[in-house]
């Protein structure tokens, strides 16, 4: 017997009384694998933002040169550019997650005490390979969470808000790092000391031994549709004067009264004779084709300068530690409720008009950093910048799974992948424009590409819709 609804996805129905269902409600109803995966992704980013998000930057310019922030960040894309299309390929082709899974763990394992150990000597080769190897880690865990996030949840808002979940609980992780950075700079040194900053990545880098939590994902059952209430009538009713109740009732295709009407179910024409499907829609008018283009301009422009903003900070502004640590914290902070806010805006406005408004907070906070020279507006900048935007990410993946076929949702994943901080090689761009130009240019073109790409994510206000009839899961993309 198939088990009940509630045991592989939680209980079914909203509130009581008929209400709206609750987040809580809604984090009852999703898949097993959905809750592990926004478990992990709270532990790992709780890791990754304590050691690599604006302490590592640091600790790379002061051991060998402002320059290599950018050539290893650039690093890292090539490694992506390679390893999330080929991984995300054989993920499509393999019937079982387990080799994929085994994969992910593995490899998770060697990138983690490679980076340990290029950390502690602190040579250039040595961290170039750790961060290569960390390049493939972000790409296999990503590409793999993802395609399962979207296996084990069904379409729409239910999906909408496994990734919801899953991207508020890492907000969260980088909110918990973060306020561990803080609490060793107050306590451990208020300053850049090289041997201060081994220790605190060493904390964070344990911390992400936590992708062994993902041996714990399964299979998804097919989970294409919501589950729904199912109401039973019982074979004896509590009512002595009921009339029995029949277990089954079937309508006869040959009704016994002449003037009844022939059920429709009753004949379908032979499948040679059915209309042959339309033709799929050129390539820009598909909403899979819309949202990779845009992030690929998106990751050039903030790929090109994200790593360089601590550092602006750190030697531009002469900012200590704590007040570093303090103003990212802030923007993660913001970023933890920046998910279920763009959720609700987009259950009210629709999905694409919010992508695109809260979009453009990118390319403004951008130019504010290029242009002004104080730096509280330049913290207040970097804050919108890091913690608004982001909560689009979840709606957007959401519409990237509803519009791609099944069978090629890993690929997609792998091809979206250059959009989690492994940024393509535009590391490099802004290493030349800092060197060669200063930061107010860099921080410009940045600028420029995120508005390029806010104008190609804006065709979404024509191409989707949120009503019923929204073609999702379709396979247009095979």
């Amino acid at each position: 017997m198939p088990p009940a609804p509630e045991a592989a996805y939680g209980p079914v129905g909203g509130s009581p009384g008929g209400a709206p269902p609750t987040v809580r409600d809604k984090w009852r109803r999703l898949h097993r694998n959905c809750k592990v995966i926004s478990c992990y992704g709270f532990l790992f980013h709780f890791g990754w933002s304590t050691w690599e998000r604006n302490v590592f930057p640091v600790f790379l310019a002061k051991s060998q040169g402002a320059a290599s922030v950018g050539f290893v960040q650039s690093l890292q894309g090539v490694v992506a550019v390679v390893a999330a299309p080929a991984f995300g390929t054989w993920m499509d082709r393999t019937p079982s997650i387990r080799n994929p899974r085994r994969f992910t763990v593995a490899v998770g394992g060697f990138a983690l005490a490679a980076v340990l150990a290029a950390t502690a000597r602190a040579e250039a080769w040595p961290l170039y390979g750790a961060m290569a190897l960390w390049g493939v880690l972000l790409s296999a865990q990503g590409v793999f969470t993802d395609s399962v996030l979207a296996s084990s949840s069904s379409r729409g808002a239910d999906r909408q808000f496994a990734f919801v979940a899953k991207s508020t609980l890492w907000r969260l992780g980088n909110v918990a790092g973060q306020s561990l950075n803080l609490l060793y700079f107050a306590v451990g040194g208020d300053d850049w000391a090289l041997d201060g900053l081994r220790r605190l990545m060493a904390v964070g880098v344990a911390l992400c031994f936590s992708v062994g939590l993902l041996a714990l994902v399964r299979d998804p059952e097919a989970r294409e549709e919501p589950p729904s209430e199912v109401t039973v009538s019982p074979l004896v009713s509590d009512d002595p004067g009921a009339a029995p109740r029949s277990e089954v009732t079937a309508s006869p295709l040959v009704s016994d009264d002449p003037g009844a009407a022939p059920p429709s179910e009753a004949w379908s024409p032979p499948a040679r004779f059915a209309r042959p499907a339309p033709p799929p829609p050129p390539w820009y008018r598909r909403p899979q084709m819309v949202i990779l283009v845009a992030v690929l301009f998106r990751v050039v422009g903030k790929g090109a300068t994200m790593r360089y903003i601590p550092v602006l900070f750190a030697e531009g502004y002469a900012m200590r530690p704590t007040t570093l640590t303090a103003v990212v914290l802030v923007a993660q902070a913001i970023s933890v409720f920046s998910p279920l806010a763009c959720d609700a805006l987009a259950n009210r406005f629709g999905r694409a008009p919010t992508m695109v408004a809260v979009r453009v907070v990118e390319p403004a906070a951008l130019a504010a950093l290029a242009l002004c020279a104080n730096e509280a507006a330049a913290s207040a900048a970097f804050v919108a910048y890091l913690g608004i935007p982001v909560g689009t990410r979840a709606v957007e993946k959401a519409v990237l799974m509803d519009y791609t076929a099944k069978k090629s949702r890993a690929r997609w994943n792998a091809l979206e992948a250059v959009n989690r901080g492994t940024w393509a090689g535009s590391a490099a761009i802004g290493a030349y424009l800092v060197q060669a130009h200063g930061y107010p240019a860099a921080f410009l073109a940045s600028a420029a590409f995120c508005s390029v790409s806010i104008l190609v994510l804006s065709a979404l206000l024509a191409l989707i819709r949120d009503d019923d009839d929204a073609p999702r899961d379709g396979g247009e993309v095979g």
